[in-house]
C-alpha cells in the first residue's frame, strides 16, 4: 500500500517537470509550453526527440520521487531540492542547445587546406568589403575608425587622412565617420554624421594620404551618394531619377530619368561614364540601363536563390549569385562563369559572409560562419573551382571572424583572421 501510494505522488509529481522554464536569447517558456507549440522550423524528428527527451526527464523525475515518497526523511529531502537546479540546467543544455544544434547544424567534414602559397600577410589591419579589382581598404584593429590602403605587388599599406572622433567622459563621440564608395587609385565617397545635430555631411577623398575635401552641393537624406568607375562623378537615386554631378570646378550636373524602367525601388551600384550604362538593383534583380533611361539588360534571379543587392556580382555575361537571407534551409551560392557554371550549398547552420570570383572566372571564394548562437561551427574560407565545384583551398577560422573575401588583378586572393590580412598567389 505504502509502495503504491508513493508510486502515486511520485508520478504526480514527476509533471513539474514540464514547468521547467526554457531561457532562450529573445524569449522563455516553460518546457510544457515548448513541447505543446512547437515551431515552424521543428521537423517532425526534432519535435519527435523533444518529447522523447521530455519523457525521459519526467521517468527520471519520477524515479527520484519514488525514492523520496518510498521513505521520506531530511536525508532524502535535500538531495531532491539540490536535483531541482540540477534539473535546470540539464534542461536548457538538451533543449536550448543539444538537440537544436543536432537538426540545424550539418558537421563540416572538410579538412584544411592551404595549398595556394603565401605572398604576405599585413598584421593589425582587418579586412572590410570595400575594394576595387587592385586595391583592398582595411581598417586598423587598434583605430577603427582609420582605414589604409593595400595594394599589390609590394603589399603595400597606404594610410588614408581621417578625421579622429572625440569621445567625450560620457562615453559619446562629436561625430562618427564612414567610406560609403571607392574607386581605384585611393579615392571614395565618406559620410561624416555629427552626433549631437543628428545631420549628414558628405566628403571625397582624392588619394591616399589626403585629407578631406567636401563634396559640392546638397545631397539626399536617405540614400548614399557612389563614385562613378572613373571618380570623376558622384551619383545618386532620387525619385526615379539618377543625379550625376561633377567633381571638377562648377559641379556640372545631369539628371536622367529612370521612370521608363517602371515603379520600382532601386538601389545604385554603378555609374559607368565610358560606356554610359547604369548598374541598379529594381526590387528583386540587377538591371542595366543607358543613359537615355531606357532598360539595356536584366538578370533575373536564379531559381531558388534569394539574393539582394550585394550579393549578386556580375561582369558582362557572367555573374555569381547567393542567399542573403535564409530562416532555416541551407545558404545556395550559383554562378555562370567562363570557368564554368555550378550550384554549391553551403553545411546547415552557416551563413554567407561574403562571395567573389576571380578576373578569369576560374575561381569562386566564400566566406561562410554561423547563423546560430549556439553549435560549434566554426568560419571557414574556402575556394571552388567554376568548373566542377571542387574545393581547392580552405581555412578554417575563428568563430565570428567574418572575413571578406577577394580577388586582386595580378592573381592574388585576400582574406583576413584576428592577426590580419593574408594575400595569397591563386593557382593558375
Amino acid at each position: 500500500m505504502i509502495r503504491r501510494k508513493a508510486a502515486g505522488f511520485a508520478l504526480a509529481a514527476s509533471f513539474c517537470v514540464y514547468l521547467i522554464p526554457l531561457i532562450g536569447p529573445h524569449a522563455a517558456w516553460i518546457l510544457g509550453e515548448m513541447l505543446f507549440r512547437g515551431g515552424a522550423e521543428r521537423s517532425p524528428g526534432w519535435a519527435a526527440t523533444n518529447l522523447a527527451a521530455a519523457v525521459g526527464l519526467q521517468l527520471t523525475a519520477a524515479l527520484l520521487c519514488y525514492w523520496f515518497f518510498a521513505k521520506p526523511g531530511w536525508s532524502r529531502v535535500i538531495p531532491l531540492l539540490a536535483g531541482l537546479p540540477l534539473a535546470f540546467l540539464l534542461a536548457q543544455s538538451i533543449f536550448m542547445v543539444k538537440i537544436p544544434t543536432a537538426y540545424l547544424e550539418e558537421p563540416d567534414l572538410a579538412g584544411e587546406n592551404i595549398s595556394w602559397p603565401g605572398i604576405c600577410s599585413v598584421p593589425e589591419v582587418e579586412q572590410t568589403h570595400l575594394h576595387t579589382d587592385s586595391e583592398i581598404w582595411v581598417r586598423y584593429s587598434q583605430h577603427p575608425n582609420q582605414y589604409a590602403i593595400l595594394t599589390m605587388p609590394d603589399c603595400r599599406l597606404s594610410r588614408v587622412t581621417l578625421p579622429e572622433p572625440h569621445l567625450s567622459p560620457g562615453g559619446k563621440v562629436d561625430f562618427m565617420i564612414d567610406v560609403t564608395s571607392v574607386a581605384p587609385h585611393g579615392r571614395a565617397v565618406v559620410q561624416r554624421w555629427e552626433t549631437g545635430a543628428g545631420r549628414a555631411s558628405w566628403w571625397i577623398v582624392p588619394g591616399p594620404e589626403s585629407p578631406l575635401e567636401p563634396l559640392p552641393g546638397s545631397y539626399p537624406a536617405i540614400g548614399a551618394p557612389i563614385l562613378s568607375t572613373d571618380a570623376a562623378w558622384t551619383a545618386w537615386v532620387e525619385q526615379n531619377h539618377l543625379f550625376l554631378r561633377s567633381l571638377q570646378s562648377g559641379g556640372k550636373e545631369r539628371v536622367i530619368d529612370l521612370s521608363g524602367l517602371g515603379l520600382a525601388s532601386f538601389v545604385l551600384r554603378r555609374v559607368d561614364l565610358s560606356s554610359e550604362e547604369i548598374r541598379l538593383w529594381r526590387n528583386d534583380r540587377l538591371v542595366i540601363a543607358g543613359f537615355d533611361g531606357k532598360l539595356k539588360r536584366e538578370y533575373a534571379p536564379p531559381s531558388g536563390l534569394r539574393p539582394q543587392y550585394n550579393t549578386f556580382l556580375e561582369s558582362g555575361d557572367h555573374w555569381l549569385a547567393w542567399d542573403a537571407y535564409r530562416d532555416s534551409d541551407a545558404y545556395l551560392v550559383q554562378w555562370s562563369l567562363p570557368g564554368g557554371s555550378g550550384r554549391h550549398r553551403v553545411p546547415l547552420g552557416r551563413t554567407i559572409h561574403d562571395a567573389a570570383f576571380d578576373h578569369a572566372g576560374k575561381w569562386v571564394a566564400l566566406s561562410v560562419g554561423t547563423s546560430l548562437n549556439i553549435g560549434n561551427a566554426k568560419d571557414a574560407v574556402y575556394v571552388l573551382d567554376a568548373a566542377g565545384g571542387r574545393e581547392v583551398f580552405r581555412r578554417y577560422l575563428p568563430r565570428y571572424d567574418r572575413s571578406p573575401a577577394a580577388f586582386l588583378q595580378g592573381g592574388y586572393f585576400a582574406y583576413s583572421d584576428l592577426s590580419g590580412v593574408h594575400v595569397l598567389r591563386v593557382a593558375q
